[in-house]
């Protein structure tokens, strides 16, 4: 009994070489399957989050860019239709006689009658404020008044007397920048000619000053009429949106606020931007048709933009397993890399050119 007790134990010592190579070929197989559900699960991951931050930048974009679109043309409280605006006063600032050429020339900041222009399908070497626009891509600029608290708390003694407004402002007006004042009936543009937010002894609020010295000397610094209490500035806002290149070589869009000289990249990403005018000539109010800058027969009867955005994902790894068609602009192309791409379009209305 005891002789075959010890020889059973001795053939169950150890394992035979086939039976190892089951072995191992087994756990390759279940490695495996654990290997391929993980790299599949990577692949889902990056597939998802590429998607989710190219939608998120898309939406970005399409935040910013229809705000300011809409607010082309605001002259305060009522639409350009409905009353004109007055610019007799403004001119390059004056420093002894002789007009200084600065960022603010009206000719560029504000004309009445240009609240939206743009550039389409621009060459190389096209800059917006020393940066490089990237060719082949349109340019939109939007000039409009900016609502930052500037009431008249008096009214004006005259029409060439200094405006009095709330002391809580954020209009930050700066010596020799434009200004808008309006009161639902007429507006005035001009330019502020003292340096300081000191307030005139006597008289309440922020004083801001029009006078010859940095404005029109062809008549008196007059405005077209005294403001009354009921009348409110407005900072002048000019804006450029463009496509260039950021600090890393990713094409972005850019917006340029021309008042300051001041270029921020808005959503990083965005490959090409397309912008289509919808001109209303009829006066219906609604657009006939839509084409690019260089084919609007008047920028004046555009009430409606329509904007498209080519977004690309920026993923540090390839998201696609090979390059990806799309087609942008009517026309099908293939990707250099492995990313993906979106098209985004909104139509905006100018509402302050419709009644």
């Amino acid at each position: 009994m005891i002789s075959q007790m010890s020889s059973f134990r001795g053939r169950q010592i150890g394992l035979t070489m086939i039976e190892l190579m089951i072995a191992m070929l087994l756990g390759l197989v279940l490695m495996g399957g654990v290997v391929q559900i993980f790299v599949g699960t990577k692949q889902s991951y990056n597939l998802q989050e590429a998607q989710s931050r190219l939608q998120e930048n898309g939406r970005l974009a399409m935040h910013f860019l229809p705000r300011d679109i809409r607010l082309a043309d605001f002259n305060g409280c009522r639409s350009r239709q409905q009353y004109s605006t007055s610019t007799n006063v403004i001119a390059d600032p004056i420093v002894a006689g002789t007009p200084v050429i600065d960022p603010l020339d009206p000719a560029s900041i504000w004309d009445p009658n240009g609240g939206i222009t743009g550039s389409d399908n621009v060459i190389a070497g096209t800059q917006v404020g020393g940066t490089n626009v990237v060719a082949g891509t349109d340019i939109i600029n939007l000039q409009f008044g900016g609502s930052c608290g500037g009431h008249l708390v008096g009214n004006m003694k005259s029409d060439n007397a200094n405006i009095q407004i709330d002391a809580n402002n954020t209009c930050n007006l700066q010596q020799n920048w434009p200004f808008m004042i309006t009161d639902c009936v007429t507006a005035d543009i001009a330019r502020r000619e003292n340096k300081d937010k000191a307030t005139t002894p006597g008289e309440p609020g922020e004083t801001v000053a029009h006078g010859g010295g940095v404005n029109s000397l062809s008549t008196a610094p007059k405005l077209s009429k005294a403001y009354q209490s009921d009348a409110e500035i407005f900072s002048i806002q000019s804006i450029t949106y463009f496509i260039a290149q950021n600090a890393i070589g990713n094409n972005s869009l850019f917006r340029r606020d021309n008042a300051t000289g001041i270029s921020e990249e808005i959503v990083e990403g965005v490959e090409n931007m397309q912008v289509l005018y919808g001109e209303d000539t009829d006066s219906d109010g609604t657009a006939n048709y839509f084409v690019p800058a260089s084919n609007v027969v008047a920028m004046q009867t555009v009430v409606s933009v329509k904007v498209s955005l080519l977004s690309r994902s920026l993923s540090d790894v390839n998201v696609a397993s090979k390059p990806l068609t799309y087609t942008y602009n009517g026309a099908t192309a293939t990707a250099v890399d492995r990313q993906l791409r979106k098209v985004f379009t909104s139509t905006v209305t100018l509402r302050n050119r419709l009644p």
